[in-house]
């Protein structure tokens, strides 16, 4: 054993050596990053709170409960089950903490097939390692690792390595991570389908292909029609206005192109030389799309299509001989070796894709843009955790959207003022900030005349008695505890 391990490790590369120092590096600024907006508040009950009540709840024998979005499983919301993997993390260390670092381990792990697929495209050493530094500088990677706690984490990793498989040609690998990467989240069987219908054409397993696309549909279909249903008690929430067959009949073209746009503009445009895997999220993308713009760009939608646009890149650069060649012949009648250096080429456009991404990463990423304060704890944020601290465990809380995950380990959290009305007047404490230190704090509420408008309310509620205000929080706490409020949500 001990010769094996060593011998595999004296088969390093400096530049495999390299990259594993960029993915550590990574983890680490970025996981302080992730951990300091945690201490400052800034992660919401959606959807951190969720994920953080739901994967604890699991932990207790109570399967995927979470009570701030309705009252129920969190598989009838969204289908992940590769999250069940973060549960026994909560038997060792129930922090919701931890579930952020694990996010930020995992996006870094996306750079791995993509340096695999650019060494089996490329004869230069040193070249693939441009599109893993291109891709831990990218913006939305950023967007993806810096917004809460999602799914979608698994996606860069998996989908990076079902496409190696196809470039590999192995078959055993292509379904095994196929198949991972279908338990993602429930939207991912369109991408698997069309992975697999491009690994039909990229590979002599056509049957084989055939099958893992038949199998996608149907869990495609199953979950969406069928699993999320009976968790929810309803339809699947996102189908109204985004099925599959709406957005083929009338795809939100424009949308698409902007968001194209957005994600190609930091690799300078690369992924149009070969944006053939780009176009196999083109479906999931839209997807969004249909809905809003900006909220695909700036939370975590992109993560599906990350790895797609960065193979994109790296499929086109390595064309670069073959067009050349095909434009000489075609147009100058000439052959390619008559053509200098089409390699040189390869490298000046490496080169200057690196600038473009140093670019972005400076003047659009959030590591670099987002203000001082959504980095750093306040005093007012110590003392609202403080506060939050003080609550007892197996009390039923309503909060504002920030305060929710310091108290989301327990069997009832509500997002003020979205509490359900079978338990409107029996929390038993209600939890204000008054005075939030950033604008997304409020939500839900419109605004501050909203929020206060709420407090107002509670004050004047002879059923709640205001026990605590300091620093603008405030703590209102049910007078009589009714002992129901369990036993009615458990009803509604």
């Amino acid at each position: 054993m001990r010769r094996g391990i060593s011998s595999y490790i004296r088969a390093w590369t400096y530049q495999d050596i390299i990259l594993a120092g960029l993915i550590f590096t990574y983890i680490i600024l970025m996981s302080r990053l992730v951990l300091d907006r945690y201490d400052a508040l800034y992660v919401y009950s959606l959807d951190f709170g969720v994920f953080d009540q739901a994967l604890w709840s699991t932990s207790q024998g109570d399967f995927m409960w979470q009570s701030q979005v309705g009252l129920g499983s969190n598989w009838g919301i969204h289908f992940d089950p590769l999250l069940l993997l973060t549960v026994p993390i909560y038997y060792i260390f129930p922090d919701g903490r931890f579930l952020l670092v694990i996010q930020t381990i995992f996006l870094a792990l996306g750079a791995i097939p993509l340096y695999l697929i650019a060494k089996i495209k490329f004869e230069s050493r040193w070249i693939p390692l441009a599109f893993p530094i291109s891709y831990f500088i990218y913006p939305y990677l950023h967007n993806v690792n810096l917004f809460d706690f999602h799914s979608v984490m698994f996606s860069p990793l998996l989908i990076g390595l079902t496409w190696y498989s196809i470039e590999l040609k192995n078959i055993r690998l292509f379904t095994v991570f196929a198949l991972l990467s279908l338990f993602i989240k429930e939207n991912i069987f369109v991408i698997v389908i069309l992975l697999c219908i491009y690994a039909f054409f990229k590979t002599e397993y056509k049957w084989e292909a055939t099958i893992l696309a038949a199998i996608s549909i149907i869990y495609g279909i199953v979950v969406i029609k069928y699993v999320i249903p009976f968790f929810s008690g309803n339809t699947y929430m996102f189908i109204k206005n985004n099925t599959v067959s709406g957005i083929i009949t009338n795809p939100p073209i424009d949308n698409f192109l902007a968001i194209t746009q957005e994600l190609f503009k930091p690799l300078l445009y690369l992924p149009l030389l070969n944006p053939l895997p780009y176009l196999t999220g083109s479906i999931l993308i839209m997807w969004h799309s249909a809905r809003d713009i900006s909220l695909f760009l700036t939370y975590h939608y992109p993560a599906d299509v990350i790895s797609l646009v960065m193979i994109s890149v790296i499929l086109g650069v390595a064309n670069i001989p073959n067009y050349i060649n095909f434009i000489s012949k075609t147009y100058f009648k000439q052959e390619q070796k008559s053509i200098p250096k089409p390699k040189l080429i390869q490298l000046v456009i490496v080169s200057l894709m690196l600038i473009s991404s140093i670019h972005s990463f400076y003047t659009t990423s959030q590591v670099m843009n987002m203000p001082a304060l959504q980095y750093q704890q306040t005093e007012h944020d110590r003392i609202g955790i403080d506060i939050a601290q003080r609550i007892p465990p197996d009390a039923t809380v309503a909060a504002q959207t920030h305060l929710v995950p310091r108290l989301s380990h327990r069997k009832y959290i509500f997002q003020n003022p979205w509490i359900p009305k079978a338990c409107k007047n029996e929390i038993d404490y209600v939890f204000f900030d008054t005075k939030p230190e950033t604008d997304r704090d409020y939500y839900p509420f419109d605004g501050p005349e909203n929020l206060l408008k709420d407090y107002d309310n509670y004050s004047k509620n002879k059923e709640y008695e205001l026990i605590l205000s300091r620093d603008g929080y405030a703590v209102f706490k049910k007078r009589v505890f009714p002992g129901l409020c369990g036993s009615r949500l458990e009803r509604s």
